[in-house]
């Protein structure tokens, strides 16, 4: 994925640093790129990010240094790499509480078949969603669960996809 930003003006910028994000919470650094320092003619940046899953949503955001240690962050954007014709994220992940949120993307509507298992492979929840194309959201409570790695199933036609989530 390719990463491009520009600048109008620069004032004592020593560069900055790229960050990313699977749940739009909690960010590392990819990389640092030098600034021009000061400059008041426009500057352009870019950034490959090449290691990245098959169907993943990112959130990328600059921290933009200054030479004196002073920062800024920029806005949150975020990018699906393709792949998969469904993708569920978790956030937050790991789950607070055994409290978490599915965003759930799809190509078409449907129904999403919903099993979450334990690490021993027992089903400790099961539920039905109607979805619409696009992106679609489904608050999940897993308490009873407790502590630990769960394994997601999600399934929507022909199409499966897995993902894990972890509660705390």
């Amino acid at each position: 994925m390719s990463l491009n930003w520009q600048t109008a003006v620069e004032t004592n910028n020593a560069g900055f640093e790229v960050q990313r994000s699977t749940d739009g919470r909690t960010f590392k650094n990819l990389a640092f790129i030098e600034g021009k320092g000061t400059t008041d003619t426009a500057q352009e940046y870019s950034y490959a990010d090449e290691d990245l899953r098959s169907g993943q949503l990112y959130y990328y955001r600059l921290k933009q240094i200054d030479y004196d240690g002073q920062f800024a962050y920029s806005d949150i954007i975020s990018a699906r790499t393709a792949g998969k014709d469904i993708v569920g994220t978790f956030a937050p992940n790991p789950a607070a509480a055994g409290q978490t949120t599915l965003s759930y993307t799809t190509a078409s509507a449907g129904e999403l078949r919903l099993s979450v298992f334990d690490v021993a492979g027992k089903e400790v929840l099961r539920q039905s969603h109607s979805v619409v194309a696009g992106t679609n959201s489904f608050d999940l409570d897993l308490r009873e669960a407790g502590a630990g790695m769960l394994f997601v199933k999600m399934q929507q036609g022909q199409q499966t996809a897995y993902e894990k989530v972890v509660l705390e």
